[in-house]
């Protein structure tokens, strides 16, 4: 059975729930409306566990390949699937909701995958960094179509070394998925990709992934920054 490892980055970038995100693929959620968040530079950042990630995994996954795929978004998983495979998805989200008239989208290509492509089973590996979204963990599964749900088995990185020990990977993936990280990690996410052990880097999807804001794009948003930090300072007062 060949299996696809797919890695979203949102699973290094813990959401708080005061913050009250909201997301979609669109060009507005992946990368203008960060300007009106810019005053989350500072608190919006990657809980590290991405420096060394690879290495980690090296220790009970086997990689059978030299190349990593990277995408926008995590719908092209869908396409590297493999027929009667498995997936292994590393990412805070299961992506197994349904969707509306079958779309394959971010949220819904495992599910397609599973629905069409006759995968068998996913793997759902879940940060436990303390983000709020760990905490609905379950909530997410009982929103899984329950035809799908007991295909997917839920765990933490710990239980995953011990559960996955000697899997052979067929695939690898990596998603940026712009609409749920922010540009100010943009550069943690090529770093991310170039520290994997591939000898060939390809884009898989239509959307390059390059870096979304330019200099003047960040001195906008400083400004955005201060200028909001300016305003709690005098409604403190």
């Amino acid at each position: 059975m060949k299996t696809l490892l797919t890695i979203d980055f949102d699973f290094f970038v813990p959401e708080d729930q005061m913050w009250d995100l909201g997301h979609a693929e669109s060009p507005f959620f992946m990368r203008h409306i960060w300007y009106t968040r810019a005053n989350l530079m500072d608190q919006m950042k990657t809980n590290g566990e991405e420096v060394g990630f690879w290495d980690r995994l090296r220790d009970f996954l086997k990689f059978k390949t030299n190349t990593v795929f990277v995408s926008e978004s995590h719908l092209e998983a869908f396409h590297l699937t493999h027929p009667l495979g498995q997936i292994i998805n590393i990412d805070r989200h299961h992506d197994v909701w349904e969707g509306h008239n079958n779309l394959v989208a971010c949220d819904t290509w495992g599910h397609q995958a599973m629905r069409l492509r006759h995968v068998q089973e996913m793997k759902w590996i879940h940060p436990s960094d303390g983000g709020f979204e760990i905490n609905m963990a379950g909530d997410y599964m009982a929103v899984a179509p329950p035809k799908y749900r007991k295909r997917i088995k839920a765990m933490a990185m710990l239980e995953a070394g011990m559960l996955l020990e000697g899997t052979e990977i067929d695939t690898v993936h990596v998603c940026r998925s712009a609409a749920w990280t922010p540009p100010w990690l943009d550069e943690a996410f090529s770093k991310f990709v170039a520290a994997g052990p591939f000898k060939e880097i390809e884009q898989a999807g239509d959307l390059p992934v390059e870096p979304r804001w330019s200099e003047k794009d960040f001195e906008q948003a400083r400004e955005h920054k201060a200028l909001y930090e300016s305003f709690l300072a005098g409604k403190a007062k």
